[in-house]
Order: structure tokens, then sequence, then C-alpha cells
């Protein structure tokens, strides 16, 4: 039901069930998401014990991305977060 409501559902029976198949409006985004299935990494969180910190540094890149700002000098700086994170893991 919440698939049909538009909530995405981590499972491809539920993509490819008859009753939504016959409701689905958007074509191109469920080929997207099941091709996805199909090729991405399962492991969704970063590879750190402290996934908190690290999906800050992350999002504090796509904030700036988002924002309009120019990320390229940002990046280094991250990069060295993560490690940093990683390495006290």
């Amino acid at each position: 039901e919440a698939h049909l409501a538009g909530i995405p559902s981590p499972r491809n029976s539920s993509w490819e069930s008859e009753a939504f198949l016959a409701e689905n409006a958007y074509p191109d985004w469920t080929e997207a998401t099941t091709i996805s299935y199909e090729i991405g990494n399962p492991v969704w969180n970063p590879p750190v014990v402290n996934v908190p910190e690290a999906r800050d540094v992350v999002g504090d890149i796509i904030v700036s991305a988002i924002s309009g700002e120019d990320i390229e000098p940002l990046i280094p700086s991250a990069i060295q977060r993560l490690v940093s994170i990683e390495a006290r893991d």
C-alpha cells in the first residue's frame, strides 16, 4: 500500500507487482530504481562506525552544491575529515 502511495520500496517484488505496474505513473523512475538494485552496493552506510558524523561531512558538500557554491575547494577538507573518521574506527 505504501508503495502504491508513492513511498518507494526496497523490495523488487513491490516494483514488479501487478497492482503497482497498473498504476505506475513514472516508468522511467521504476526502471532506474530496479536497475540500481541490480548494480548498486547493498551497503547503504559509509564504512565507518560513526555513520552520523560521516554523513554530516558528505551532507555538508551536498548542501553547498545545492546552494550553488563552488565545492571544488571544499572537497580536500571533506576527504581529510572522512579519512580521520575512518582512522578512528
